[in-house]
């Protein structure tokens, strides 16, 4: 799987699109592709960019709330941003909105991790 990620410092953002979100045959891929990646990094605040994803099911869910899971017990601070109208329903529906720090843009999710605001 081929992430595309942007290290800057203590920032790792991942480019998600709708080509390497979970299918059926692969339902863990995609959060042991992020923290692998996390790990390698170093890094200590983690963006997770929506801007190419249009679909998102119940295996993407899934494999987010791993990175989550992730991300808190190794104490990375954790952001989302750029959900389309679709996606952000999805996150609605199923609270994901109340789990995680959501942004309308990836400049205001990155304030918000520099800042110390996103959990």
């Amino acid at each position: 799987m081929d992430l595309r990620t942007q290290s800057d410092g203590p920032l790792l953002t991942v480019r998600l699109s709708d080509d390497v979100l979970p299918d059926v045959a692969a339902d863990t891929e995609v959060d042991q592709a992020i923290t692998r990646v996390l790990a390698e990094s170093g890094a200590t605040r983690l963006l997770l960019d929506f801007s190419d994803v249009n679909m998102f099911n119940s295996l993407g869910i899934a494999a987010l709330i791993q990175v989550h899971k992730h991300c808190r017990v190794a104490g990375v601070a954790m952001a989302v941003c750029e959900l389309s109208d679709d996606v952000a329903k999805v996150f609605r529906v199923t609270a994901l909105h109340r789990l995680l720090a959501v942004h309308g843009t990836a400049a205001e999710a990155r304030a918000a991790l520099e800042s110390g605001a996103a959990p």
